[in-house]
């Protein structure tokens, strides 16, 4: 049977990140044989993109493996809980065998730079922003929450982001919080530093 697995970039899982997939590697992980899809043992999507619906997030690979009958513990419509599988192939990780792939493939591309240029600048901006801004008399205070915040957009996880705030973003802007009332505030570039960047 076949089946697919999405792994970090390092190839290691994302559930425990101790598990290590490489091509023509098996992998072995002990079980109970209950018939639920949830639980211990390795759990391998049906569909290319089906680990997206659980806890895979990009960057990533994606594997095709197969596996034994006999070694099934559990599943459901999505996915199959093994106690062992064989890793066949890597596969392009936007492959995912979805309408609007390459348009998928594009906003993803879209985010890793926008945290790439984030990281880089983040102290900088954020300290300046702050500085310059009418928070300077209550900077101190409001400093935790914003650096929190700031850091869980641009941290190494799955953010959902709609699309106007992805396009804001995209300009530079940084989002430092969401008030009680659901507002989102956001640093913007000065019109200046958006033209020295060329866009």
């Amino acid at each position: 049977m076949k089946g697919y697995k999405m792994t970090r970039p390092d190839g290691t899982d994302f559930y425990s990140g101790k598990l290590k997939y490489s091509v023509g590697a098996t992998i072995n992980v002990d079980g109970t044989d209950n018939g639920n899809p949830c639980g211990s043992g390795i759990h391998v999507a049906k569909e290319r993109h089906g680990p997206l619906i659980y806890n895979a997030y990009y960057p990533l690979r994606l594997f095709e493996v197969s596996y034994d009958k006999d070694d099934v513990l559990g599943e459901d419509d999505d996915k199959v809980r093994v106690s062992s599988c064989i890793v066949e192939k890597e596969l392009d990780p936007y492959d995912i065998g979805l309408p609007n792939a390459d348009r998928f493939k594009n906003i993803m591309e879209r985010c890793h730079k926008i945290r790439l240029r984030a990281r880089a600048s983040l102290w900088v901006s954020v300290r300046d922003a702050v500085r310059e801004s009418v928070w300077n008399s209550v900077r101190d205070k409001v400093w935790g929450s914003v650096w929190d915040s700031i850091w869980a957009f641009v941290a190494d996880k799955h953010v959902d982001i709609t699309m106007p705030l992805f396009e804001i973003v995209e300009h530079g802007a940084t989002l430092y919080g969401i008030d009680d009332n659901g507002i989102a505030h956001i640093i913007m570039p000065s019109e200046d530093e958006v033209e020295e960047r060329g866009e």
